[in-house]
């Protein structure tokens, strides 16, 4: 047996393939969120729209599954901490993609490694070495650098913030998840989509009382409430149980560092779609971020 086909039936290469799906799924949801769905509606009812037509997808599929073998249809626990973080990305995500650029939004929340490396180290789960700590340092210089480059209104300020702590939230679910996955672990497709069904849902239950408040004041464009539709239902769907399949294959801190090429994804699909120019302040910062965050990856 060869050393590639070795590769390809390993565990790992299974799991960052999954991961630049995942990826992949979730830059074209960021662009969709900036292009087509917008700004009018509150971020509270995007996120939940998402999480809402995302389980229009994955409930039938499950069931379907299911439906292939005998014994009680029974969802897993719900992932309570998990939720909460995911629940708190989607909502400063929203929020942030709405005032600043989608790559903007995308290179800020993509700090997560960082966040994951000190979660680790204050859980004493890890060490911190001496290039994970230049890694960040470099990674935040990207950040100021970006943010030098674009005019420093109150709204970019906020949504800036917003940003960084999606990565904040992302690295809380990422270490989360992968604890969930290692306790009680799903095997097989179906098990892999009930529990993302179980995740979904709970973030969909903890949006609902805020958007049920929120719907009745608004009268949103039907072609908005559509986009909604299809970036859940495709690609928030399959990014989360891509997602969770990768974590139970990799490390967090690898399976975020895949997430990092979102930045890259993104600023493509900006460009090719709508013709966004990228500054070159932007494609600097893009760069040490992504260098900064390669480095605080290499003990892996």
């Amino acid at each position: 047996m060869t050393n590639w086909t070795r590769l390809l039936r390993g565990s790992t290469f299974a799991g960052v393939i999954a991961g630049l799906l995942a990826t992949g799924s979730w830059s074209a949801l960021n662009v969709i969120t900036k292009y087509k769905i917008g700004s009018d509606l509150h971020p509270v009812l995007i996120s939940s729209g998402l999480f809402l037509s995302a389980l229009t997808t994955l409930g039938p599929l499950s069931i379907l599954l299911w439906r292939r073998r005998s014994g009680p249809y029974r969802l897993p626990k719900p992932p309570l901490l998990s939720s909460l973080a995911r629940t708190g990305a989607g909502l400063t995500f929203v929020y942030a993609v709405r005032t600043i650029s989608a790559t903007q939004t995308t290179i800020y929340a993509r700090l997560s490694p960082i966040w994951v490396l000190a979660i680790l180290f204050f859980t004493n789960r890890d060490r911190v070495k001496g290039s994970s700590l230049f890694g960040s340092v470099l990674a935040f210089a990207g950040v100021y650098v970006i943010v030098g480059g674009f005019e420093a209104t109150q709204a970019a300020v906020w949504g800036s913030v917003a940003a960084v702590l999606t990565g904040v939230f992302q690295a809380i679910f990422t270490v989360s998840l992968k604890r969930d996955s290692t306790r009680a672990p799903s095997t097989g497709l179906e098990g892999k989509l009930r529990f993302t069904l179980s995740l979904l849902g709970t973030c969909f239950l903890l949006t609902l009382p805020f958007a049920l408040l929120l719907f009745p004041r608004v009268s949103p464009d039907p072609n908005v409430l559509l986009w909604i539709w299809i970036g859940g239902a495709v690609f928030n769907a399959f990014a989360y149980l891509l997602y969770y399949w990768c974590l139970t294959l990799v490390p967090e801190i690898l399976a975020v560092v895949i997430l990092s090429l979102t930045i890259p994804f993104t600023l493509l699909m900006e460009k090719a779609f709508y013709g966004i120019a990228t500054p070159p302040s932007l494609l600097l910062g893009a760069l040490l971020v992504l260098a900064g965050i390669l480095l605080v990856a290499a003990r892996n």
